[in-house]
């Protein structure tokens, strides 16, 4: 008996084993190509993901700049908004301003005293004395002078700056003085009625003004 030939004979893949052969080839290839596949899109997948990450990063990189941006702006804005009107509310108030203030001045010489300005006269007891002759009493002449800014307040409802000025002569040359500083309540404009206004309270803008308005107090002997 020939046993090789019954051997391989026997060995010889069957139909069944053929087909089952090609059906595990075929599976196989059919699993690698899906892996395959599926590898190819986990990678083109996770490089999309990556251009995604970067154009996100980018973006928020642009928002940050851009909310920087707009910031910077707004801070822009608000100080020219408070600059304006700062300088709309302070338009009537600089740091040098006038009112008119006063100096005492002699009156000229009558000819019933001696050079000191008395009156000579007997007493009844026969005694000699002095009386001060009226012509020595001084009189008001109103002159401009200069006031310096002091200090600047918000008023209670913060809408309105209320300004403090003291002369220059109790400031000197480093404004510091203990001197009682005088409120601004009234700033002159051309056009007021120098009856209506009070003194002590109102100053001038130039020197100019506050000089017409002193003239006017000793034209019309206004104490």
């Amino acid at each position: 008996m020939n046993y090789f030939y019954e051997e391989d004979f026997y060995h010889e893949p069957s139909e069944f084993e053929m087909k089952m052969n090609e059906l595990k080839e075929s599976l196989l290839s059919s699993v690698k190509e899906e892996y395959v596949a599926e590898m190819n899109r986990l990678k083109k997948e996770n490089q999309e993901l990556q251009i995604i990450k970067v154009n996100f990063e980018n973006i928020k990189n642009d928002y940050r700049k851009k909310r920087y941006e707009l910031d910077c702006e707004r801070q822009e804005l608000k100080r020219k908004i408070r600059k304006e009107r700062l300088s709309e509310v302070m338009k009537d108030f600089k740091v040098t301003m006038y009112r008119a203030d006063y100096e005492l001045i002699e009156q000229p010489k009558c000819n019933k005293c001696n050079a000191q300005r008395k009156i000579e006269y007997l007493t009844p007891l026969g005694k000699t004395a002095y009386e001060t002759c009226d012509c020595a009493e001084k009189e008001e002449f109103f002159i401009p002078k200069e006031f310096i800014c002091h200090e600047f307040r918000m008023n209670n409802d913060g809408n309105n700056i209320l300004a403090w000025y003291k002369s220059r002569e109790s400031c000197g040359e480093d404004y510091f003085t203990h001197e009682i500083s005088t409120f601004a309540k009234t700033i002159y404009n051309s056009g007021m009625d120098f009856e209506k206004l009070d003194r002590w309270d109102t100053f001038f803008k130039t020197k100019e003004e506050c000089q017409d308005y002193c003239d006017y107090m000793n034209k019309n002997n206004i104490k």
